[in-house]
C-alpha cells in the first residue's frame, strides 16, 4: 500500500517504517521479476521494450502511454486498448489507504528577474478554458478542477479519474527532500535491491544524508 512519508522524529529515516520498506524492495527483487541487466536499462528503453510487447508491467503513471510508441522499434507501440492501469498491490499491514497516490508534481516557474508579462502570460494560460484545451488534447493532466470531463483518451482519463480521488499524493522523494538527500536515498535504493546492503544500513545512509543538511 503507497503510505504517506512519515515525519521523521526521534530515529529519522532509521525508523522501522523505513527499514521496513527496504526489506520489502530486498524480497521483491530476490524474486527477479525485471529483466537481465535492468539496474542498466534506461527509461525510454524500457519504455520502448513494453511497447515491444517484451515486459508484462512497468511502474510508471501517465508518461508510459505516450513513451511507449515512440520508443518501440516500429515507432508504433502497443495499441492502447492493449494496455491498462492498475493500483500499486496492497501491501497487508502497511500504512496509508490504497487511494493514496505517488508521483511527480509538474508546475511553471518563473524567475524573480522575469518580466510582469510573463506572470501575466500564465495568468492567462491558466484559465479554465485552456485547461480543458490542454486536456482534450492530451498533451498533459490539468491540475485545474473540472477539467478531467474534457478528457477523451481513455488511458488519460483513468489517471485523471485515480488524481481525483487520491486521499494523500506523495511526491517523489528524491524531489521532495532535495538532491543532496534525494541522491541517496536513489542509490540505496538501487544498492539494496542488489543485495550489497542491507535495508538497516540504507537508512542509517539517509538519515546521514539528511543530518548534513
Amino acid at each position: 500500500m503507497r503510505s504517506p512519508t512519515p515525519k521523521p522524529e526521534k530515529t529519522g529515516f532509521k525508523n522501522s517504517t523505513f527499514v521496513e520498506a527496504g526489506k520489502r524492495l530486498r524480497d521483491l527483487a530476490a524474486l527477479e521479476p525485471f529483466q537481465p541487466g535492468y539496474l542498466a536499462t534506461k527509461y525510454g528503453e524500457a519504455a520502448g521494450m513494453f511497447g515491444d510487447g517484451k515486459g508484462a508491467m512497468e511502474l510508471m503513471f501517465e508518461l508510459l502511454p505516450v513513451m511507449q510508441g515512440p520508443s518501440s522499434t516500429n515507432g508504433k507501440g502497443l495499441p492502447e486498448d492493449d494496455i491498462g492501469i492498475f493500483a500499486f498491490p496492497i501491501v497487508p499491514g502497511g500504512k496509508g489507504k490504497a487511494t493514496d497516490t505517488l508521483g511527480g508534481i509538474h508546475g511553471f516557474l518563473v524567475t524573480k528577474g522575469a518580466p510582469p508579462e510573463a506572470v501575466d502570460f500564465l495568468k492567462f494560460f491558466s484559465q479554465e478554458k485552456y485547461a480543458k484545451e490542454a486536456a482534450a488534447s492530451g498533451g498533459y493532466i490539468p491540475i485545474y478542477k473540472g477539467t478531467a470531463t474534457a478528457i477523451t483518451d481513455p488511458l488519460f482519463r483513468q489517471i485523471a479519474d485515480i488524481l481525483s480521488q487520491t486521499t494523500y499524493h506523495q511526491n517523489f522523494l528524491d524531489q521532495d527532500l532535495g538532491p543532496s538527500v534525494g541522491r541517496v536515498i536513489n542509490d540505496v535504493s538501487v544498492s539494496v535491491a542488489e543485495g550489497k546492503i542491507t535495508p538497516e544500513a540504507a537508512a542509517a545512509a539517509i538519515q546521514e544524508a539528511a543530518d548534513q543538511q
